[in-house]
């Protein structure tokens, strides 16, 4: 690719020089297979309600779980199943 060109593919595994767009979560760049391994090694509900850091509102259950819907839908069917 020509420097200047932007590209057309759908490449999810490299990020873009300007980074993700403004409004967007981060996190929708992950492959899936990245979102499933981190779903696995989650703490269940319970115990991460329960962790020393979980007041924190930044990492609440809530947030993970609300981060992007693709990511939540992959995460729950890891965990859940």
């Amino acid at each position: 690719m020509q420097p200047g060109q932007e590209s057309t593919a759908s490449d999810t595994t490299s990020f873009s020089a300007a980074g993700p767009l403004p409004g967007s979560s981060p996190f929708s760049l992950l492959p899936d297979e990245l979102i499933r391994t981190i779903a696995t090694h989650l703490h269940p509900p319970d115990r991460f309600r329960r962790a020393s850091w979980a007041g924190n509102p930044a990492y609440a259950l809530d947030y993970f779980a609300s981060v992007d819907k693709r990511i939540r839908r992959i995460a729950l069917s890891v965990r859940w199943e």
